[in-house]
């Protein structure tokens, strides 16, 4: 029994041992299986974690050489394989959807770039493509190449300016904005400009290209914004239309916008011309006229608002003056980005400063048309453009600063009349012109001859069978020519020459070529007088004989003065084309004493064209400074706009201000900005109680009257539907009723109109709906006849004045 019981234990340990085996086995089998599951999850995890760290954006996409041409910069912290990418051609639908292969590895913040180069896939730029782009995690970007073609996108182009005087400039901004319903990528965004259409007698320049030339890459709800400048030229209520849509784009989705010509009315019916002092044109109010006062300027300045012009035009010199204008505080202004320009009336010094004395006898040609030679000077008149088939041709922009210039064929003359002021005769004389000289002629050649019909006497400027410039003459048959010549130098190669000849004594002669002397001689006999019957440009007579080949600019002769040395020199740095002024203007934002607070352009060394007064320095033409503002800007009620305008080199130039004979073309001086909602606080202030004084100025051709009915003033607060109006009462003192008009209004004079308070209802007496302080949009109405018995209506802005 002893061993039974032996037995019985080692097998029942045994068994124990078995089930105690198999317990831990099980045990370690579970803890193995839960370990695995919780390395699964963790991978997982971390898998799922590493997909969404990686960030990557398609900078560029291109097609080189006929093959794409991708830029993918790898913006996040992980190591990415580009392993595939899918490809559409959403232009021809025979296309198969196709992918390829890629394993392109880049490491963190890496740019690869020639991604899709080396693949077998050809790709056309007039075609548009959708590519989805694969990585070995798994993530995917969409993106098109030139292909704005499978949804409308959000298309809008603005004019700013949308209403422009002749021969302004606008702005056309288009905004793009990817709105497709998908989540894609648009790269290679290009918008195109098709022909615009245009009414009446508009036309159109394009000053600036589209900037950008294209946008690279345009995610989903973003915008992309691409500029145009044109200049615009056409008479009132002339029109351009433009048109944009995109490369490859849908044939519906495209965005429009019109610019309109408008020039300021000064009477509507009647040709007279009522304008009122102080008060600006309804139809641009983004237009800021020079005035001539200085009150409430910061320092001394000179004001800007929207009024008219109200006195009989003030003169500033740019060279001397320096001038500065500013807007008035007051109200809010917030200006978009686009064009400014700046119509300045000017008239260019006819000399430089060393020469503006000495000139009682001469005469100056710019040739400035095709037409028959005009004296700027109007010593002299009745001139010719040769005749038939011996006239020279006009060049536009041929002279040696693009100026106007005529070239001659060897063929061709000009024909002067001989006055007193070019005659000659005794010395001294000095004769100036540029010219370009054709390669390649073997023949003498006559720039400028005067000479007695018999031909004993004779003045004679030219080129020689050598390429030499000479300039000889001679007082008698008998006499020795004194001539002067240059030696060594081939004039005739094509290129601008500045030439003066001078006779500083009878026999004598100095010849300057690019105010350089080239010779000087003292040798000559015979009579002491020059005797000329007729004078000739390009050539000899009107034959003609020894024609010149080449270009003529500004020819000048002085009959009684022999130039300097000096006065060559300043003369020959003249220029009297495109830049005969060089200016730097200033646009500041500033603070109500003047203090600039920001920039909004600088513009250093604007050239600005030569404007020739003619005789009486008269100012007969305008010239545009224009620049562009990128971004909005915004003014407070407490701070100013400002323009300052600083002479650098050049010409002296009479800028004209606060003109009001000055209407059409040109006009006084003005400022215009890019088209906002809001204006400029005028400097006029209305005092609520007393009754407002109007001044009119009657700019002809007939006199006029004015009228009770439809006669008024009309406020319209800015903040609030609240509006006034004023009746008018007098003018120049006199009554003006519903029985009376006022008295005549003669041409040339000024009437002072006289109105009530302004009140709501309207009325002559009484307190009773007065209008209260506050800022007022201010009109003037005017009905009125003239004495052809045609009618006068006008509807004139103030601009926004301030009722105390």
């Amino acid at each position: 029994m002893v061993k039974r019981r032996g037995l019985s234990s080692v097998i029942g340990m045994i068994f124990l041992v078995i089930v105690l085996s198999s317990t831990v086995g099980y045990f370690t089998y579970g803890v193995n299986l839960i370990e695995q599951l919780n390395d699964q999850v963790i991978m997982k995890t971390v898998e799922i974690q590493d997909k969404s760290k990686e960030r990557f954006e398609i900078t560029s996409a291109r097609i080189d050489a006929g093959k794409f041409n991708f830029t993918i910069h790898n913006t996040g912290e992980l190591p990415i394989n580009f392993t595939r990418f899918w490809i559409n051609n959403v232009t021809d639908s025979t296309w198969q959807l196709q992918n390829y292969t890629l394993n392109k590895i880049s490491i963190p913040q890496e740019i690869i770039t020639n991604v899709g180069q080396g693949l077998d896939l050809q790709a056309l730029e007039s075609q548009a493509y959708s590519i989805k782009l694969v990585t070995q995690r798994g993530n995917s970007e969409e993106f098109s190449v030139n292909s704005p073609s499978e949804e409308n996108l959000d298309l809008k182009l603005l004019a700013l300016p949308e209403t422009v005087s002749d021969g302004f400039r606008t702005t056309l901004l288009l905004t793009v904005t990817n709105n497709m319903t998908k989540n894609s990528i648009l790269v290679n965004v290009k918008p195109i400009m098709l022909p615009p259409q245009t009414t009446g007698t508009a036309t159109f320049t394009l000053i600036s290209d589209m900037n950008p030339s294209q946008k690279t890459t345009l995610s989903k709800g973003d915008s992309a914004y691409f500029t145009w400048v044109y200049e615009i030229s056409g008479t009132l209520d002339d029109t351009v239309t433009f048109t944009t849509n995109l490369q490859n784009g849908l044939p519906q989705n495209f965005a429009t916008a019109t610019v309109r010509v408008n020039d300021i009315l000064l009477a509507q019916q009647s040709q007279t011309s009522l304008s009122s002092n102080s008060l600006n044109s309804p139809l641009i109010k983004d237009r800021l006229i020079f005035h001539s006062e200085i009150v409430g300027t910061p320092n001394g300045e000179y004001q800007m608002f929207s009024g008219d012009p109200n006195t009989g035009g003030v003169t500033l010199s740019v060279e001397t003056d320096n001038p500065k204008f500013f807007t008035n505080t007051g109200t809010v202004v917030d200006i978009p980005a686009g064009s400014w320009n700046a119509s300045l009336t000017y008239v260019s010094a006819p000399y430089p400063d060393s020469l503006m004395d000495d000139n009682s006898a001469n005469m100056k040609f710019h040739f400035e048309g095709n037409f028959s030679p005009e004296d700027s000077t109007g010593n002299t008149n009745s001139h010719s453009l040769g005749s038939g088939n011996k006239m020279p041709t006009y060049e536009a922009n041929g002279g040696p600063h693009n100026s106007g210039a005529f070239r001659f064929d060897g063929g061709d003359y000009i024909e002067l009349h001989k006055e007193s002021e070019n005659d000659i005769k005794q010395a001294p004389d000095t004769t100036a012109l540029w010219f370009k000289a054709d390669e390649g002629v073997n023949d003498n050649q006559v720039l400028y001859r005067a000479n007695e019909n018999n031909g004993n006497d004779y003045y004679e400027i030219g080129i020689d069978i050598d390429d030499d410039v000479y300039f000889t003459h001679r007082g008698s048959a008998g006499g020795t020519p004194t001539t002067c010549e240059s030696n060594g130098f081939d004039y005739e190669n094509g290129n601008w020459q500045h030439l003066v000849a001078v006779r500083p004594d009878n026999y004598q002669c100095i010849l300057y070529i690019n105010a350089t002397s080239v010779d000087v001689s003292s040798i000559g006999s015979g009579g002491n007088n020059l005797n000329i019957d007729e004078i000739f440009v390009g050539a000899e007579d009107s034959n003609p004989g020894d024609g010149f080949n080449g270009v003529i600019d500004d020819l000048m002769h002085w009959d009684n003065h022999a130039l300097s040395s000096a006065e060559v020199t300043d003369l020959f740095n003249t220029n009297y084309g495109d830049a005969a002024h060089i200016v730097t203007f200033y646009l500041n934002k500033t603070d109500s004493a003047g203090v600039v607070q920001s920039n909004i352009a600088t513009d250093s060394n604007y050239k600005l064209k030569f404007l020739d007064g003619k005789a009486n320095g008269s100012f007969l033409n305008s010239y545009n400074y224009s620049t562009i503002s990128s971004g909005w800007i915004n003014f407070t009620n407490s701070q100013r706009l400002g323009l300052d305008i600083q002479f650098i080199s050049g010409l002296d130039m009479d800028l004209r201000i606060d003109d009001t004979n000055l209407i059409g073309n040109p006009e006084s001086s003005f400022l215009q900005y890019p088209h906002a909602v809001e204006t400029f606080q005028s400097y006029i202030t209305i005092i609520s109680d007393q009754t407002n004084n109007i001044s009119m100025y009657n700019g002809g051709p007939s006199t006029a009257w004015i009228t009770f009915e439809g006669t008024r003033l009309t406020f319209e607060d800015i903040s609030n539907s609240n509006t006034f109006a004023s009746i008018i009462l007098q003018a120049n003192n006199t009554d003006v009723n519903s029985i009376q008009d006022s008295i005549a209004f003669p041409i040339g004079s000024i009437m002072d109109l006289t109105f009530s308070t302004a009140k709501n209802p309207p009325a002559t007496t009484g307190t009773n709906g007065q209008i209260t302080p506050g800022s007022y949009n201010m009109k003037l109405h005017i009905s009125g006849y003239d004495v052809a018995g045609k009618s006068i209506t006008r509807t004139i802005e103030f601009g926004i004045v301030t009722v105390t």
